[in-house]
This record gives structure tokens, sequence and C-alpha cells, in this order.
């Protein structure tokens, strides 16, 4: 699959899950983690009222969609898949992905550092999300 179109499949499988955008949504950040060959997903929600709510889909097509986007970049660039994606999806309808290839960790998101996460992944001022 072109990994066009499976970034695509990704968008409208996040967009049409309520657990992902909120009521109120202006700003989604979600992290993916691979682990053992199997991603996650876990993110905020940043509402237009300036809270952060901690979210994850409740639609698993979606991680099946990011694994499927992994897959095919990797087929296309003739090398190893990454190993941790950030997803950021604003209300202006951009999408913004970035990829990394060896630190899984980068992006994670854990019950240790989830407030800090909120914080560094809020969109900054000026941003299309605000």
């Amino acid at each position: 699959m072109d990994r066009d179109v499976a970034l695509l499949r990704f968008a409208e499988l996040v967009a049409a899950d309520g657990e992902l955008l909120l009521p109120g949504w202006q700003h989604l950040v979600l992290v993916s983690v691979m682990e053992a060959g199997t991603p996650d997903l876990t993110g905020f929600c940043y509402l237009d009222d300036g809270r952060a709510v901690p979210v994850s889909p409740s639609d698993f097509d979606i991680l099946d969609a990011v694994e499927l986007l992994r897959d095919a970049m990797a087929e296309q660039d003739a090398g190893a898949g990454w190993v941790s994606a950030q997803f950021g999806i604003y209300r202006a309808g951009q999408l913004r992905a970035e990829y990394e290839y060896h630190d899984s960790a980068r992006w994670a998101v854990t019950p240790a550092n989830v407030k800090a996460r909120a914080e560094e992944f809020r969109p900054a001022p000026g941003s299309p999300a605000t």
C-alpha cells in the first residue's frame, strides 16, 4: 500500500473516533510506539477551554492503520520501519507527522510523564490549532 493512502486511511479513522476528537477539540496529538512489532496509540485532545485530555482510540482498526502506515513507509524507503511516531491533527484541517527510527521512547506517554508530555505537546500560540 502507498504511504499516502495509508496516512489518509489513518486520518479518516481518527476523524471517525469519538473517543479521540472530543467536543470542543482544537488540536489532537497522538503518539504511537512500536512494542514487539505491535503499535500502541495514546495522546491528548486539546480543547477550546485550554484543557488537555488524555485519549486513546476506541476503534482498534486505527492500530491496524498505524501498522499499515509503518509497513508501507518501510517498504517504500527500503529500510527499517520507524519505532515511534507523533501525529498532530489541527482543527484547521492540517495533519503533521514525525517519525523516530531509533529511540522508541522519544515521545512515549507514561504515568510518570503524562502531565509533562501534555504541556510539551500543547500547540504553540499562533499555530494552526489556536
